[in-house]
């Protein structure tokens, strides 16, 4: 399977709150961070998906990094949620991953020719952009350059037991429920945002493929709320 998915004050607020991507924030790298986020976003089943609507947006989110889940059909959208404070975010500008699942049967590519065939599809990507409450993010200019794309390492997820996200939305009902799939990869543009202050953000992270596209468009409305009891 391939799937593609003038405040000059307040320009240093923005370059705190993403972190570095040559850092190690909790203790990973930006592209094994990739791999976690794409382990979570394909273990939900269709019926009950943050990326579907079908849940809500802290659905399988916990410790200290919790993670965006943008829409699956793409397009202009906004997200709604609630975090704890002191919980960065990641997640992706524009991202697309490949394996050899298939219906009827499954290629037998290897986990280098998934790659090539991932960077051959990433060269479509024409914008990418970042903004966090109105200021944007630098470094995100060119897609094909920003320090901000990760190509990640070979990895394998597994389908949630019912209801699984290939069978029910990717056109591959042949994939039984529960199934670990290996190898895959992913490719994208990803921001690591840092812990928030309490009260409400907004998120905005763009692409286009192409033109003529499609246009992704999503604009998270996230509210930080004191941890409990503090």
């Amino acid at each position: 399977m391939l799937v593609i998915g003038g405040l000059m004050a307040a320009a240093p607020f923005v370059r705190a709150a993403v972190l570095s991507p040559g850092s190690r924030p909790y203790g990973a790298s930006y592209a094994e961070w990739s791999v976690r986020w794409w382990q979570w976003t394909l273990a939900f089943p269709a019926t009950a998906d943050p990326e579907l609507g079908t849940a809500d947006f802290s659905a399988g989110q916990s410790g200290r990094v919790w993670f965006l889940p943008p829409p699956l059909n793409g397009g202009t959208v906004t997200v709604t949620g609630t975090i704890p404070a002191g919980t960065a975010l990641f997640g992706p500008v524009l991202d697309t991953w490949a394996d050899n699942t298939g219906c009827p049967t499954y290629t037998d590519y290897t986990a280098d020719q998934l790659a090539g065939f991932l960077l051959q599809t990433w060269t479509a990507t024409t914008e990418t952009s970042c903004t966090i409450d109105g200021v944007p993010l630098g470094g995100m200019e060119n897609p094909q350059t920003t320090p901000y794309l990760f190509l990640s390492p070979r990895f394998s997820y597994t389908v949630a037991s019912h209801d699984n996200l290939l069978a029910a939305v990717f056109g591959e009902p042949c994939i039984p429920d529960g199934a670990t799939v290996f190898p895959a990869v992913a490719i994208g543009v990803y921001v690591m945002i840092a812990p928030l202050p309490i009260g409400h953000h907004t998120i905005r992270l763009g692409a286009l493929v192409g033109p003529p596209g499609p246009v992704f468009d999503v604009t998270y409305e996230i509210t930080v709320v004191p941890l409990s009891g503090s």
